[in-house]
């Protein structure tokens, strides 16, 4: 027994030896660093390799498959080329599809290039330069349904389809699909919102608008979320991603940024409860381990459709944020105006403070949400308790709708995290059009009593 534990020992010494001597002092640790910063570094590179073709792909999609069109299940595509071009080539390509998966001679021409020979087959592929792997846009869309109904990976649907179809070398299915998922869904986003009209699809609206609600008179309901948070691949992993939809609020953050604007704790008149979200600070084991540290936005405050939104950076709950996000509102949507915040009690100095000299606030009114109410002081739920508030129509609203927002989009914490900035949003606003969507067509349906 004692020569069997001897004989373990020197063995365990002699791999940690052997590993120390490969990767360096902390062996594994390294390592995964290392290997961290290689994939997000690829990964910057292929997103600008993306950028720099999508917009061409995106016009092939268009001319040959019609943003009215959907493309065909088959796997019986003929992969010739309508081009008279002398020079051409075949190229094995491996071809996903929702009913197989296989290896298809693909004709090519050097006047187009392959990446967009693909689209017209219907095809998208798996690199923006000589691809050798493509994904059917019905598995693709496939993929997108089931990712935003069951929070799915990559990894998982990758992992499925090859077992469902017999194929063996699962990691580059992974790999391809990662690299074709994401730039499909931008692809997929511009088409739709430059097609809305043609379209005629009702929850194709503008992201700052909720159709059931008059123009002149907005209710918001505000609050953050600190679990959407996205780990740092290393200490200089400080990139912000740049969304498209909903993060118009991002672009004025330096403007509320300083500490005018911070909760009065000393001020007798605001809320003498204490709450979470009027802390500023976030902890240093947080800021040394998280970029992105939440997600703060507004949603109807009647009928939870979602407006606008900006990653928390580094802190915790600033006012610099909702600040941020009320400036966009009243730009566009004039000043009448309720707002419900589950710290409405210490924000509405903030407000006063921010927007008096731009803004009459004489219509703004503030309001604590319903089921945060009774954890303030019943001096403050006599003033901003949603159910004791005369003259704003609040009615029976409960203003916790992005309470119900965030348990939908809670569910992406797990695939979002470890991510490099860009994908995370991607994932994100696919979500949130896909929650827009079916909260608009919800409205439809007819009240039971």
């Amino acid at each position: 027994m004692l020569m069997m534990m001897m004989s373990v020992v020197i063995v365990r010494n002699v791999m940690e030896d052997n590993i120390n001597s490969h990767f360096g002092r902390y062996s594994l640790r390294n390592a995964a660093v290392n290997n961290s910063k290689e994939e997000h570094q690829r990964l910057k590179k292929l997103d600008e390799s993306w950028k720099s073709i999508l917009d061409e792909i995106v016009i092939e999609y268009v001319t040959n498959i019609g943003y009215h069109g959907k493309p065909s299940y088959s796997e019986t595509t003929l992969f010739g080329d309508s081009c008279d071009c002398a020079t051409t080539r075949t190229k094995e390509v491996l071809c996903v599809y929702l009913t197989g998966i296989h290896n298809t001679k693909v004709n090519f021409c050097d006047c187009r290039k392959d990446a967009l020979a693909l689209v017209r087959h219907n095809l998208f592929p798996a690199s923006p330069k000589l691809p050798v792997t493509a994904f059917h846009f019905t598995f693709l869309e496939f993929f997108a349904l089931l990712q935003a109904e069951g929070y799915l990976a990559v990894q998982a649907f990758a992992a499925a389809s090859a077992t469902a179809h017999k194929y063996q070398n699962v990691d580059r299915i992974r790999k391809s699909l990662g690299n074709a998922y994401y730039p499909n869904l931008e692809m997929q986003r511009r088409i739709t919102s430059e097609f809305a009209t043609e379209l005629a699809d009702p929850t194709l609206i503008k992201e700052d608008e909720c159709p059931a609600c008059p123009k002149d008179k907005m209710f918001v309901a505000l609050d953050g979320n600190m679990q959407l948070r996205r780990r740092k691949a290393n200490e200089k992993d400080i990139v912000k991603a740049e969304p498209s939809l909903f993060f118009e609020p991002e672009k004025l953050l330096n403007k509320y940024d300083n500490d005018s604007f911070k909760p009065n704790n000393n001020d007798t008149t605001e809320c003498l409860s204490d709450f979470k979200a009027a802390s500023q600070a976030i902890t240093s084991k947080k800021l040394d381990k998280f970029h992105g540290t939440g997600l703060f936005g507004p949603v109807c405050g009647r009928h939870d459709v979602l407006l606008y939104f900006c990653n928390i950076y580094m802190s915790g709950e600033k006012f610099v944020y909702s600040l941020s996000v009320l400036d966009v509102i009243l730009q566009k949507h004039g000043s009448n105006i309720t707002i419900f915040y589950d710290i409405a009690c210490r924000f509405s100095n903030a407000i006063k403070k921010a927007f008096e000299d731009h803004y009459n606030l004489d219509n703004v009114n503030m309001a604590v949400s319903l089921f945060h109410s009774f954890s303030h002081s019943i001096t403050c739920q006599s003033s901003y308790h949603p159910r004791f508030i005369e003259g704003c129509n609040i009615g029976l609203s409960d203003g916790e709708g992005c309470e119900r927002a965030w348990s939908y989009l809670g569910n992406f914490v797990k695939i979002t995290r470890q991510m490099c900035a860009d994908r995370p949003m991607a994932i994100l606003v696919h979500a949130m059009l896909h929650y827009q969507k079916k909260r608009i067509l919800g409205l439809e349906k007819p009240v039971s009593y």
